[in-house]
């Protein structure tokens, strides 16, 4: 078998789940109230339906890892999505699967730090929120005052660095 062959992964992406902000007006989805927004209602009944998607490509016995962005709505719609995942099937949250660009940055699109993640009275009580492992976030991760948190991004957007990371 050659070198490419052994190395062999399906890729299955899940984009997150309705957030609250994109169930508002344009104008209310630029209000800072919409800050690393939770997945609305909608949002979390798509996230539970993941087992029932997966079935039609094996289910969850083929999946050997869940990564997900460190916003809310992506790390709601994982740890919902993959609760009952195989046991040690690692959940793991990195920063360049955060969605970036588009000029300014809308309030949805901006992190917490990963302390404000682990008091979230909400995230908090997921199944499998205590299994995410936020160890690839650097420590200067969505300090106040900084916009944009340091991610490597080229002109496509911050995947380059995740596919590297990836292989």
């Amino acid at each position: 078998m050659s070198a490419s062959l052994e190395h062999k992964k399906q890729i299955c992406l899940i984009r997150h789940g309705q957030s609250l902000a994109q169930g508002t007006s344009r104008s209310e989805r630029r209000s800072e109230a919409m800050f690393d927004c939770h997945c609305s209602r909608k949002g979390k009944t798509q996230a539970a339906n993941i087992p029932q998607l997966l079935t039609a490509h094996g289910g969850m016995e083929n999946v050997e890892i869940v990564v997900t962005s460190p916003l809310t709505r992506a790390i709601t719609t994982a740890v919902l999505g993959f609760a009952h995942r195989p046991e040690g099937i690692p959940l793991i949250v990195h920063p360049d699967c955060r969605e970036v660009g588009g000029g300014t940055p809308i309030p949805e699109n901006r992190p917490r730090t990963v302390r404000a993640l682990k008091r979230d009275r909400y995230l908090c009580q997921l199944p499998a929120f205590e299994d995410l492992d936020f160890s690839l976030l650097p420590e200067n991760w969505a300090k106040k005052g900084v916009e944009e948190p340091p991610v490597q991004t080229s002109k496509k957007g911050n995947h380059e660095g995740f596919l590297n990371w990836l292989r």
